[in-house]
């Protein structure tokens, strides 16, 4: 594992990330919503769609981001 810093994502790469279903991009993209994110409306609603995922750590991670907006 090699650490790399969280890039801030657009809403539009973000909707494209999720269209695409990339788990690898998801699971950054999930942590950069939470750290970035000035809508909280848009950024809870990302969790939750995220929360049923089928990849585990896309589902742990919208949780985590859930609790960070908290």
């Amino acid at each position: 594992m090699k650490y790399e810093p969280i890039k801030k994502y657009s809403k539009v790469d973000i909707e494209k990330a999720v269209a695409d279903n990339n788990a690898d991009e998801l699971l950054l993209l999930v942590l950069s919503v939470a750290l970035y994110s000035d809508d909280f409306e848009y950024a809870e609603n990302f969790y939750v769609q995220l929360s049923i995922h089928e990849h585990f750590n896309v589902r742990g991670n919208a949780i985590q981001g859930l609790g960070h907006i908290a």
